[in-house]
C-alpha cells in the first residue's frame, strides 16, 4: 500500500470516528494506523517516547475498539486496512461485495464490552456491563477451555483512568520482563485489588485467545486469585465477608490446588506440599495473586514461599497497604480529570443528577479515593440527598474512612509516628519535618527524635499514610477527617502539642516578621509561604479565646483584626 493510499485511509478513520463519537483520532493512533496499513507486525509497532509494551498492549487494542465501535465491525490489525478500504468505498456510492462482507464483517458483540479506559472501588473503579471474561463469543482455540482460573467477578462495566499503570502492570507481568515478584500498594480504597483484577482479565482473554484486541498481551494457563481481605465496603455500610478469607499459607496452598485441579497435594505434611507445588505449577505458566498482604496472618512465611519456592513460571502479584515489597507498582489518588470522569460515569450510569458544582465538592471531599466515589454514590442511589452525602463525606468516623484507615493506623498508634500524624492535622498546607517533631513530641523527646526521624517518618510513608512533596509533608482530606477523630482518645497529647503549635507560630513571626503593619505578608518569603498554616492558629485561638497570645504579637494581633485574616 503506498503512502497515498495509507494518508487517505487514515483520514478515512479519523471523519468515521468523529461521525461517531465527536472527536478525531489523536497523533498516536494515527501514527499506529500508518505503521499497521503499512504491513507492519504488532510486535513492530512503535512509537517514539513510549514503551513498546505500552503501545503494543495498551494503545494498540484501545484504537481497535474504537474502530470497532465506530465502524460496528470487527477490527483488528489484520482487518483494518479492508474495514477502511470498505468505508472508502461506501462514501464513493460503492458497496462492497457480498462475499467481502461474509468474510470479514462480524456483529458488534464479539469484541468485549470491557473498555481500556477504566473505574472501580477498592478498588479503583466500578460500574456494571460484561466483564471481558464472559465474552458471548465462544472460545476458536480448543485449548482455551484448559485455561484454569478463579478470578471474581468484577462489580463494574468499565475500568476508568489507571491507563499507565494498567500499561505497566502488563509490562511486567510479560515473559520478556525479569519480574517474577510484584507488589501493587498504596491506602485502603485506591484501588489496587480492582487494578490487578482488571488486569488479570485481559490476561486471561489473551490466554483464551477470544479476541484478536487482546493479541500481545501476557498470557498464562492458570490465575489463581487468593485475598486475606476481611471486609467489603458496600453503600449500606462495612460488611465482614462471608466466605473466609486466604490468611495463612495453608489457605493459600489449597487455592493454588483447588484451581490447579489437584486437591491431593493440600493432604501431606508441608514441605512436600512445597515440592508437589513446585513440580505442578513449573509445567504451566502462572499467574498468582495474593490480595490484602497486610491482613495475611504468617506474612513472613507467605513471602518466604513468594520469595524462594516459586518455580519461574510463575508470575506472583501481591496487593498490600505497606510500600517497597519486590517490584513495587504504588498507586495513589486519582487525579482530577480521573477522578471527575469516574464521578460522572458512575453518576450517569446509576441515574444520579450531579451538577458541575457538585461534582467538584465530591472529588475535594474524597480527595480521588475512587472508595470513597463509589461509597459517595451509591448513598445516593439509596435515596440520600447529595447534600447529606457530602456532609457526611467530612465527618471523621465515617464507613469509608475506617475501612481505607483503620487497620494502617492501628499498626502505628501511641508511637512517635503516630503522634506525628494526629499533629500534621493541625496544618493547612505542607510542613516540614523538623516543625512536625517540634510540634508532636515535646522538646527531649523531638531534640533525640530528629537524630532518629527517619523511623517514623518511613513508617508513615510506607502505610501510605502521608503525602511529601518538596513543600514538606501534607494528608489527604479523607486521611485528615479520620486522624482528627483520634484526637479526642488522646486530651493530654492535644493539649501539649496544640501550645507548641501556638509556640512556633509565635517564634517564626518574631522572626520574620518584627513590623506592626499588615504588609510583611507579602514582604517576607518565609511568612507568606506559611500564611494559610499561621491562619489556622490565629483561627484556633479566637476560637478558643486565647486573646492573651495574640496580644503578645502586634503584627497577629492587627492580623487577627485585619480583614485580610479572612479571605474574601
Amino acid at each position: 500500500m503506498n503512502s497515498t493510499e495509507i494518508s487517505e485511509l487514515i483520514q478515512v478513520a479519523d471523519a468515521q470516528i468523529h461521525a461517531k463519537q465527536g472527536r478525531s483520532l489523536t497523533l498516536q493512533q494515527k501514527e499506529i494506523l500508518r505503521q499497521a496499513l503499512g504491513g507492519k507486525r504488532l510486535k513492530h509497532i512503535t512509537i517514539e517516547g513510549y514503551s513498546d509494551l505500552t503501545v503494543q498492549q495498551l494503545y494498540c487494542p484501545e484504537l481497535w475498539k474504537l474502530l470497532s465501535e465506530a465502524t460496528h465491525q470487527k477490527v483488528s490489525i489484520r482487518t483494518v486496512a479492508l474495514v477502511l478500504r470498505n468505508l472508502k468505498e461506501q462514501s464513493a456510492g460503492l458497496e462492497p461485495s457480498a462475499a467481502e462482507l461474509t468474510t470479514h464483517s462480524l456483529p458488534t458483540d464479539v469484541f468485549p464490552a470491557h473498555s481500556s479506559t477504566p473505574s472501580t472501588p477498592d478498588s479503583a473503579h466500578q460500574s456494571a456491563e460484561v466483564p471481558p471474561a464472559r465474552s458471548s463469543t465462544k472460545p476458536s482455540n480448543p485449548a482455551s477451555s484448559r485455561v484454569r482460573h478463579n478470578l471474581p467477578t468484577p462489580t463494574y462495566s468499565r475500568f476508568v483512568g489507571r491507563e499507565s499503570e494498567i500499561a505497566k502492570l502488563l509490562e511486567l507481568l510479560s515473559p520478556r520482563h525479569g519480574a517474577h515478584l510484584i507488589s501493587i500498594d498504596g491506602i485502603g480504597g485506591v484501588g489496587k485489588t480492582s487494578l490487578v483484577v482488571e488486569v488479570a482479565y485481559r490476561c486471561l482473554q489473551a490466554s483464551q485467545n477470544l479476541d484478536e484486541t487482546f493479541q500481545g498481551f501476557p498470557s498464562f494457563d492458570v490465575i489463581i486469585f487468593t485475598s486475606a481481605k476481611q471486609h467489603l465496603l458496600t453503600c449500606f455500610s462495612l460488611l465482614p465477608r462471608i466466605s473466609k478469607p486466604h490468611r495463612t499459607l495453608q489457605d493459600i496452598f489449597r487455592q493454588i490446588a483447588r484451581t490447579l485441579g489437584n486437591i491431593e497435594i493440600t493432604g501431606i505434611n508441608l514441605e512436600d506440599q512445597i515440592e508437589r507445588l513446585q513440580d505442578a505449577l513449573s509445567t504451566v505458566r502462572t499467574l498468582l495473586i495474593v490480595d490484602n498482604l497486610e491482613t495475611v496472618e504468617d506474612q513472613q512465611d507467605v513471602l518466604s514461599f513468594l520469595y524462594h519456592d516459586l518455580p519461574p513460571t510463575v508470575k506472583a502479584v501481591i496487593t498490600t497497604r505497606r510500600q517497597g515489597v519486590f517490584v513495587p507498582l504504588r498507586l495513589s489518588a486519582l487525579s482530577a480529570s480521573e477522578a471527575l470522569q469516574l464521578i460522572q460515569h458512575e453518576a450517569d450510569e446509576k441515574g444520579v443528577h450531579l451538577t458541575q458544582d457538585e461534582c467538584e465538592i465530591l472529588y475535594q471531599r474524597t480527595g480521588g479515593i475512587p472508595v470513597a466515589i463509589y461509597y459517595a454514590i451509591g448513598q445516593m442511589v439509596s435515596c440520600y440527598s447529595v447534600q447529606y452525602v457530602l456532609e457526611q463525606l467530612s465527618q471523621a468516623s465515617n464507613d469509608v474512612t475506617r475501612f481505607c484507615f483503620e487497620h494502617s493506623v492501628a499498626l502505628v498508634r501511641q508511637q512517635p509516628a503516630h503522634f506525628i500524624l494526629m499533629a500534621l492535622t493541625f496544618f493547612a498546607s505542607p510542613i516540614q519535618r523538623q516543625t512536625l517533631l517540634e510540634v508532636a513530641l515535646p522538646q527531649e523527646n523531638s531534640t533525640a527524635a530528629s537524630s532518629h526521624a527517619e523511623e517514623p517518618f518511613a513508617q508513615l510513608q510506607e502505610l501510605s499514610l502521608v503525602l511529601q512533596s518538596q513543600d514538606g509533608y501534607s494528608l489527604l482530606p479523607l486521611t485528615r477527617e479520620y486522624v482528627m477523630a483520634e484526637l479526642p482518645a488522646y486530651p493530654e497529647f492535644e493539649q501539649a502539642a496544640r501550645e507548641r503549635w501556638v509556640n512556633w507560630c509565635l517564634k517564626l513571626v518574631q522572626r520574620y516578621g518584627g513590623q506592626s503593619r499588615f504588609d510583611w505578608q507579602t514582604q517576607n518569603d518565609v511568612l507568606e509561604a506559611e500564611w494559610s498554616n499561621i491562619q489556622t492558629v490565629l483561627d484556633w485561638c479566637l476560637h478558643q479565646e486565647r486573646y492573651e497570645r495574640l496580644f503578645a504579637q502586634p503584627v497577629l494581633l492587627h492580623a487577627a483584626a485585619s480583614d485580610a485574616f479572612y479571605p474574601q
